[in-house]
């Protein structure tokens, strides 16, 4: 691009020109202002937009920030804006930024670069360099549906960057409801495969956020925060809010025990086991509540970290309590080891025996035993 000219026109670029490029890559369709071709919108947004038959470099005094309610998007970090920053001074703004002019203040809304803009101020701010004090931009038609606009920004944004969870949720919920208020027939696209495309994520997932639009904004807090997996926030999502907000507030930090979550959801039954008298009375939500707070996960993993030294002795006494309990508990053998598992790796227990730390037979009892598919695999890798 001529550093000397203001304006390019854009029927001069060729057809793999960043610009094309970028219209693409965000999976929109162009209209310029002079054709009558109503071009089908194969991807994102499934809407028509008119840009500029140009591109203009426009100062920065003339550009303004899109309201944050429209870019909900986190500023660069340190590490992006010098990234970005090096990539600006080395080669200058290659992709132009897109914008729309408002028409009250007659400022330039900046729409998709607004990371570009501020790493091109700051370095004006710092060198006062002319080549600095304006950035190429393609101007979107004001006209254009502000569902469109959220949607592109959204769009460029999950394309190109990382984003927190939170962000990424209220993304999909958004271009949710873009998509489908510019969805023709129902037959025109498939709004979860174009959303995993678009945000890089599976269509799993994305079916997974999407049901998190009946959480209660409680729920949804602790989501966001990572105080509530998934898994217990798909459950709650099915309930009602106020059904909801009742779970959580009677399991507080047990939000995501998995037993006492359903046992809320199931309510009371026909008959409970009175603890204190150890006979069966009737059930009810008092009783419920108060049944669910008693109950402890069936199976505990436990982590111990301790000297090579005293592995051996430890791995004996463990077994040893096993048998134990198994006998004391009528456990049978399979039965024992699915609840009492050791897990070890292995490549180290066998330098521990070498060594002397712990027995060969000790070893060979807290083994795993590979399957059909891994002694194949083996074989087949000469291990």
């Amino acid at each position: 691009m001529d550093e000397e000219m203001d304006i390019i026109e854009l029927n001069e670029l060729a057809p793999d020109d960043a610009i094309q490029d970028m219209i693409k890559n965000l999976g929109l369709s162009a209209k310029d202002e002079s054709s009558d071709n109503d071009e089908i919108r194969e991807s994102l947004m499934n809407g028509e937009l008119k840009i500029s038959r140009t591109i203009e470099n426009i100062p920065l005094s003339e550009l303004v920030e899109v309201d944050d309610s429209i870019n909900f998007f986190a500023l660069p970090d340190d590490e992006e804006f010098i990234e970005l920053a090096h990539s600006i001074e080395t080669y200058g703004v290659i992709n132009p930024i897109i914008v729309m002019k408002h028409e009250d203040s007659g400022k330039y809304v900046i729409l998709i670069g607004r990371s570009r803009y501020i790493v091109v101020k700051s370095l004006y701010a710092t060198s006062k360099l002319e080549k600095y004090s304006t950035i190429p931009c393609i101007i979107l038609d004001s006209s254009t549906d502000p569902s469109l606009i959220q949607g592109m920004i959204i769009s460029s944004n999950l394309k190109y960057r990382k984003v927190p969870r939170e962000t990424l949720i209220k993304s999909i919920f958004t271009l949710d409801n873009v998509l489908k208020k510019n969805k023709r027939n129902k037959n025109e696209m498939n709004i979860a495969n174009t959303i995993a495309r678009r945000a890089g994520i599976s269509r799993t997932t994305v079916n997974n956020y999407m049901a998190f639009k009946s959480l209660s904004p409680l729920a949804m807090e602790l989501v966001n925060n990572r105080f509530m997996n998934l898994k217990i926030a798909k459950i709650l999502s099915k309930q009602d809010h106020e059904k909801q907000k009742f779970i959580i507030e009677t399991l507080e930090n047990n939000i995501n025990d998995l037993p006492k979550v359903m046992s809320l959801i199931q309510g009371p039954g026909k008959a409970i086991l009175d603890e204190k008298t150890k006979q069966a009375v009737p059930d009810n939500w008092e009783r419920t509540i108060e049944f669910t707070k008693k109950m402890v996960p069936p199976i505990a993993n436990l982590t111990i970290k301790l000297p090579c030294e005293a592995v051996g002795e430890c791995l004996e006494i463990v077994l040893d309590f096993k048998n134990k309990f198994a006998f004391k508990n009528n456990y049978t053998n399979r039965a024992i080891n699915r609840v009492f598992k050791i897990k070890s790796d292995e490549r180290i227990m066998e330098q521990y025996v070498n060594r002397g730390y712990v027995k060969e037979e000790v070893f060979e009892k807290i083994k795993r035993k590979k399957n059909k598919e891994e002694f194949k695999l083996s074989s087949f890798v000469g291990l």
